[in-house]
């Protein structure tokens, strides 16, 4: 039985197709609401290490606009000082009474010359709070070097177990965890910041959209940026259950 041999062109078309359909996979953003419920999961064991880390992962995640590349590493084995997210990338404006947490990302998809850009993450009046969520973490994480976020057993936070570890807490939350995946944060992010009021050239600002963003922080002058963390976080928490 003779095969007839596909035109190239038509292949190229099928890889299209099958590329546009993997495309168009849902994927639901993490809001400043969502975030509430993940909170209502993770408080229920406030002095566990894993719930602590990851509510520090979600916070840092959400308000730095992050791409889970930024924060976590393809592989325990993997970690690279000179490219990761790591403790000596994080300052804090008062040793007593932060209020901001400065945030240093080395490199990153819109950066390839490593130009570095310092995020600032500000005190809001939320529980959905990245300094709030940061400074306990930092407590029971420890001065050793090494990657910022790291797992139980001391280990790098991988992008698979940072997955793994929301995908539970989604359940927990009585959320379907297969329409959220890590980017849906900084999607979630750039959401919450249009309902809040923030200004379009802002969110551009904070999502880093262009190569140039870093030029924008430097401009920016830090109580504006701080204001922004409060703007984003500005949906009043839930009444307790």
């Amino acid at each position: 039985m003779m095969h007839t041999k596909k035109p190239l062109h038509h292949l190229h078309g099928i890889k299209r197709e099958q590329a546009s359909t993997r495309s168009q996979r849902v994927r639901l953003p993490i809001t400043v609401e969502i975030l509430h419920k993940i909170y209502s999961v993770l408080s229920k064991a406030p002095t566990e290490y894993q719930e602590i880390m990851l509510w520090a992962a979600c916070c840092t995640a959400f308000f730095g606009f992050l791409r889970v590349g930024e924060m976590t590493v393809p592989s325990q084995d993997a970690y690279n000082n000179s490219v990761h997210l790591s403790l000596g990338d994080i300052a804090l404006d008062s040793r007593t009474s932060p209020t901001i947490i400065w945030l240093t990302i080395k490199q990153s998809k819109i950066d390839p010359f490593r130009k570095r850009i310092k995020l600032c993450l500000g005190l809001t009046d939320s529980v959905v709070c990245p300094v709030k969520a940061l400074l306990p973490y930092l407590a029971i994480r420890g001065s050793a070097l090494g990657a910022l976020f790291l797992s139980e057993c001391n280990a790098p936070l991988t992008r698979a177990q940072f997955k793994t570890l929301l995908s539970t807490t989604l359940k927990k939350a009585g959320l379907d965890d297969s329409q959220y995946n890590t980017h849906s944060f900084r999607i979630g992010a750039a959401i919450s910041a249009k309902a809040a009021g923030i200004s379009d050239t802002y969110i551009q600002l904070l999502g880093r959209r262009k190569s140039t963003a870093f030029q924008g922080y430097i401009k920016t002058p830090t109580n504006v940026l701080t204001k922004l963390s409060k703007q984003l976080a500005s949906i009043p928490d839930p009444p307790p259950m």
